[in-house]
């Protein structure tokens, strides 16, 4: 790494600076597919990515989309 002293602090600030971006949006896109009365704490995100996978794609793409984002929560959390 060249000059570590800058390159270092510079991907820490840009990197804090993305993650907060992502988690904004995706926490605002949800709240706005999903009325906040429909989630609760537990199940919060796992329950908006149903309910608006079912508004999108009917039944069929709802339980694929559910499933398939199930597995990526689980595997991430390994």
């Amino acid at each position: 790494v060249h000059e570590a002293h800058r390159t270092i602090p510079r991907a820490l600030v840009n990197a804090g600076v993305l993650i907060t971006l992502i988690y904004l949006t995706t926490s605002l896109s949800l709240l706005t597919a999903v009325p906040a009365s429909e989630l609760s704490g537990l199940k919060g995100f796992a329950t908006a990515v149903s309910i608006s996978a079912h508004r999108v794609g009917g039944d069929s793409f709802g339980q694929w989309t559910t499933s398939g984002v199930s597995i990526l929560l689980f595997v991430g959390h390994l």
